[in-house]
C-alpha cells in the first residue's frame, strides 16, 4: 500500500539500512525501480503494465517508444487493408497473431482500448495494439507515368541507365514517351514507346533505335525482363509505377515499402532493414 508513495517507502527503508546495515536486495527494491521508472516522464516513450507471460497477481512495467503521428491508430480505418510494421514485433503480441510478414489483413473493427485494432486474416481474427500496422499501399488501378533502370551490354557500356515512360492518358495504356538519362545514345534519349500487353507479359517497343523489352507485370504493377536491342538479347530491366506509396516485396515475401525513389536506387524493406544499394538496383537483397 506504500508504493503509492515511493520516496516515503524508500526514505524508510534508507533509514532501516543506516541503521542495520541491511543489503539493498529487499523484495521491495524491484517494484519501488518499477515505480520511479513509471513516474519519470519522458517524450519519447510510453510505459505499459502487462501481466502476460507471469503468474497470477503478478505484473509488469514495459517501456515502449511513441509511437509517430502516421502510424497512430487514427490514420487507419474499418475495411482498411493492412500490414505488420517493421516494429511490430515490439508492440504487445503482434508477433502472436495470425498475420505475418508479408501477409495483408484488413480491419474489421477499431476500439479505444491499448489494443484497438482487430485485423481479421482468412478465417481468423486478432487485435493489434497502434504502431504495430499500417495501410497497405498499392498499386492505382490506372498507370500512367512508369520509372526504373534497365542495362545493355551495347548501351553506356553495359551500366546501369536511368528510364522513365509517360504514356498518353488519351490513347489509354497503349502508347506514350521514352525518356532516357543522357548516359543513352541521344535517339533513344526521348522516343515515342508503344506497350503490348498479353496475360501477364508486357512489351515495350521503342520506334526508334530497334530496341524492345520483353518482361512481366506482377501483382503489385513493377515490370521486369529483359532488354532486346540490335537483334542481341542481353540485361535487364525494372520499371514501377512512379508513384512513391507502391507496395512491394522483398525476396523473403514481406510487404514492403519503397522508402526512396527507385532513380536513387536505394531501397528499404521494413521487416528486414536492409536496404539495395547503388550496385544493386534491380532487386531487393534482404
Amino acid at each position: 500500500s506504500l508504493l503509492g508513495d515511493a520516496m516515503l517507502v524508500e526514505s524508510i527503508l534508507q533509514r532501516l539500512r543506516t541503521r542495520t546495515g541491511a543489503p539493498v536486495q529487499e523484495p521491495l527494491a524491484a517494484p519501488l525501480a518499477a515505480v520511479r521508472c513509471l513516474q519519470r516522464d519522458s517524450p519519447d516513450e510510453l510505459v505499459r503494465l502487462t501481466g502476460a507471460g507471469l503468474g497470477d497477481c503478478f505484473w509488469r512495467l514495459v517501456r515502449e517508444p511513441r509511437l509517430p503521428p502516421e502510424e497512430a491508430a487514427a490514420a487507419l480505418r474499418v475495411g482498411d487493408r493492412v500490414v505488420l510494421t517493421g516494429a511490430y514485433a515490439t508492440l504487445g503480441h503482434a508477433a502472436k497473431g495470425p498475420l505475418r510478414p508479408g501477409d495483408v489483413g484488413q480491419i474489421v473493427k477499431i476500439d479505444k482500448g491499448t489494443v484497438p485494432l482487430q485485423v481479421k486474416v482468412g478465417e481468423k481474427s486478432f487485435w493489434y495494439r497502434e504502431g504495430a500496422l499500417r495501410r497497405y499501399r498499392s498499386v492505382p488501378a490506372r498507370v500512367l507515368q512508369w520509372r526504373g533502370q534497365f542495362r545493355h551490354p551495347y548501351i553506356a557500356s553495359g551500366k546501369m541507365v536511368d528510364l522513365r515512360i509517360d504514356l498518353d492518358g488519351e490513347a489509354g495504356e497503349t502508347r506514350g514517351r521514352w525518356h532516357m538519362s543522357d548516359e543513352g545514345p541521344p535517339k533513344l534519349r526521348g522516343a515515342d514507346v508503344r506497350v503490348e500487353r498479353s496475360g501477364d507479359s508486357v512489351t515495350l517497343h521503342v520506334d526508334s533505335g530497334d530496341m524492345r523489352l520483353l518482361g512481366s507485370q506482377d501483382e503489385f504493377g513493377n515490370m521486369h525482363g529483359e532488354v532486346l536491342h540490335l537483334n542481341h538479347r542481353a540485361g535487364r530491366f525494372f520499371l514501377f509505377p512512379a508513384s512513391d506509396d507502391a507496395t512491394v516485396r522483398c525476396p523473403r515475401g514481406h510487404a514492403t515499402t519503397r522508402m526512396h525513389g527507385l532513380m536513387r536506387r536505394s531501397c528499404t524493406c521494413d521487416v528486414c532493414s536492409k536496404s539495395i544499394e547503388r550496385d544493386e538496383p534491380l532487386y531487393f537483397t534482404c
